[in-house]
């Protein structure tokens, strides 16, 4: 798949509850997918983008998301355990903008395993 923002992510998968995504957020969500990419590049797997713009009900960041600062996000063949592990240890690293990731594992009310990550919410004056 090839994106508008960045290889692989287009500004269409970060879609608002209720219609188009507002101007004013572009920038945000343009960083966000980048920091998304880099995660699609150590996975080597699609991506999906189960919570962009707007917000998750099963989110608890749900200001993040309405700045579009934060995604909801699974890898099919990885929990969100492993994603957790994963993305907290290019964190550690350093050189990334995320601020938090959150798993969110299959429960009995939740049927699909996502994480939630948020980059800082200085970023571009929004927050």
């Amino acid at each position: 798949m090839s994106g508008d923002l960045t290889r692989n992510f287009s500004l269409s998968e970060f879609r608002c509850r209720g219609g188009a995504i507002p101007k004013e957020l572009h920038s945000n969500i343009a960083r966000l997918a980048v920091e998304l990419q880099k995660i699609r590049e150590r996975v080597k797997l699609p991506m999906e983008i189960i919570g962009g713009c707007g917000e998750n009900p099963e989110c608890s960041d749900k200001h993040f998301h309405l700045y579009g600062l934060a995604a909801d996000i699974r890898v099919i063949g990885y929990s969100a355990e492993d994603m957790f592990i994963l993305i907290s240890s290019m964190i550690a690293k350093g050189g990334s903008e995320i601020a938090t990731v959150k798993p969110y594992p299959i429960t009995n009310l939740r049927r699909v395993p996502f994480v939630h990550v948020n980059l800082k919410e200085e970023l571009n004056g929004q927050g």
